[in-house]
């Protein structure tokens, strides 16, 4: 079974909500043109004229209009696909069970006691969506708790609600997080790769013990460098101790008002290389690697960032503008804890794998990644191969490989 591949095509620029919209409209405009061929017909011979020409175009023209409404419906499907079903499954759940209105571009409750209801509503269909077999409709499930939850409060997305508190606690003056600090441990010659599916085994290896490490692999290009940076997901359930790559980062990371100390422990590891503007860096991610990607794409550096590329991270809420690769399986949660989904732009494409997983433990797994990113491979899509001939390099060049080891401050 292939990949579901969209975006990276400047050629289809929109959302799938937009498309919807437009199509929307265009049903409508098609009604009342029909509607107008039954039109009152006046007394005189002008009038009359002009109705019968006007009857006999109209027909013609509604039918032209239903073809657009239906087109602009497929391509919503079309270019979405996975995601446009994870919306749709989203709003099944949601809509039978509140009434959401909107005031000032913020969803607001309009039944007394919903907010009690949804968020606990929201906590049943995110253990629903967590239990048993992983697939699309699970993965809906948890993406739609996550909205419910958040609208229930007010809020218009997951990194609304975590930012307002986080700017809260700033305000008075209670510290979100510590810095994060990067140690050299080992270093050795590499050669450089392009395919996908070697840039997630990449990622798998930066999980080796101990689990707090990334690789930084450099590689000369003219009078600059291209250096890969491949960053692991989260791998301690603390809120503190050594590794910055707990859930403490996640939140700090998915907030977005400050660094976390994953983000703050690369950038030391990328001062000591010298990273500066006759340098690309690629950013690879898994999780919460890919968050702290894309978090570091968003932010200004002393480096050009060459494009991210993801694995199953939560980044649909940033607004990236490098190149982007997006590649999430079907029965993982995880990318879509944002409640959005990724846009289709012109420099970014998302690929899903449809397959089903045993559980969303398994979907999630780096090794399961790099089986999809396998796959990926393989598509001829011109959206993934225009994006992934921006942010490639030229394989089997010489480098070094930097190991570096990630600690909080």
């Amino acid at each position: 079974m292939g990949l579901d591949v969209y975006g990276g095509n400047p050629v289809v620029v929109a959302n799938y909500n937009e498309l919807v919209r437009v199509s929307k409209a265009l049903q409508l405009a098609a009604s009342n043109l029909d509607h107008a061929r039954f039109a009152g017909v006046g007394f005189s011979i002008a009038e009359l004229g002009a109705q019968i020409q006007l009857s006999m175009l109209l027909p013609g023209l509604v039918d032209r209009v239903k073809d657009l409404a239906i087109k602009a419906e497929m391509a919503a499907d079309a270019y979405f696909s996975a995601e446009s079903r994870v919306v749709g499954l989203i709003n099944q759940v949601l809509s039978p069970l509140s009434t959401l209105s909107t005031y000032m571009g913020q969803p607001i409750a309009i039944m007394d006691g919903s907010t009690k209801l949804l968020a606990n509503l929201g906590a049943i269909f995110a253990v629903a969506g967590l239990t048993g077999k992983a697939n699309l409709a699970k993965t809906a499930m948890v993406a739609g708790s996550i909205r419910m939850t958040t609208a229930a409060f007010g809020y218009n997305s997951a990194q609304h609600l975590l930012g307002e508190q986080q700017a809260n606690l700033k305000l008075a003056q209670v510290k979100l997080d510590v810095n994060g600090s990067a140690k050299l441990v080992t270093l050795s010659k590499v050669s450089s790769v392009n395919a996908i599916g070697d840039h997630a085994a990449a990622v798998a290896k930066a999980y080796d013990k101990p689990g707090s490490r990334i690789l930084i692999d450099v590689y000369k290009n003219g009078y600059g460098r291209n250096i890969i940076v491949y960053i692991p997901g989260t791998q301690s359930l603390n809120f503190g101790g050594e590794n910055p790559l707990n859930i403490r980062s996640n939140l700090t990371a998915f907030g977005g008002l400050e660094k976390s100390p994953t983000q703050s422990a690369i950038d030391s590891a990328l001062s000591q290389l010298k990273a500066g503007p006759s340098d690309s860096v690629l950013l690879v991610g898994h999780s919460q690697g890919a968050l702290v990607g894309a978090q570091m794409a968003t932010s200004e550096q002393p480096y050009q960032v060459a494009g991210l590329i993801s694995f199953g991270g939560p980044i649909s809420q940033f607004g990236l503008e490098v190149p982007v690769i997006s590649l999430q399986n079907h029965g993982d949660p995880v990318p879509h804890l944002s409640g959005q989904v990724n846009p289709l732009a012109s420099n970014w494409v998302t690929a899903s794998n449809p397959g089903e997983y045993a559980s969303v433990i398994d979907a999630h797994k780096m090794a399961s990644y790099v089986d999809s990113a396998r796959e990926l491979d393989q598509s001829d899509d011109p959206g993934f191969r225009r994006i992934h001939e921006q942010i490639g390099i030229q394989p089997n060049k010489p480098g070094m490989r930097y190991v570096f080891e990630l600690s909080r401050d």
